[in-house]
């Protein structure tokens, strides 16, 4: 297998994703402490866009109660907006 390891330099561009989607996964837990949370975006058609993952500690672990806390966020971390 071949890896190219120098950086191929480009014309600066513009790259538009639309995200519509968000998952929310747990990934690690450690009751009372931490969580590590990994957050995949996708477009319309369920592909896959980016991957994102942030540990929750401290205040801000002790402030999730609830799924809906989670999901909002999330949503603020990333400036995602949820529509109904």
């Amino acid at each position: 297998m071949y890896i190219m390891e120098n950086y191929i330099h480009i014309e600066s561009c513009d790259l538009i994703q639309i995200i519509s989607k968000i998952k929310i996964k747990v990934m690690n837990l450690i009751l009372n402490e931490s969580a590590m949370i990994k957050v995949e975006s996708f477009d319309d058609e369920n592909k896959l866009l980016n991957t994102y993952y942030f540990e929750l500690n401290e205040k801000n672990y002790q402030m999730w109660n609830t799924d809906a806390w989670l999901i909002n966020y999330v949503c603020d971390k990333y400036g995602f907006t949820i529509v109904n």
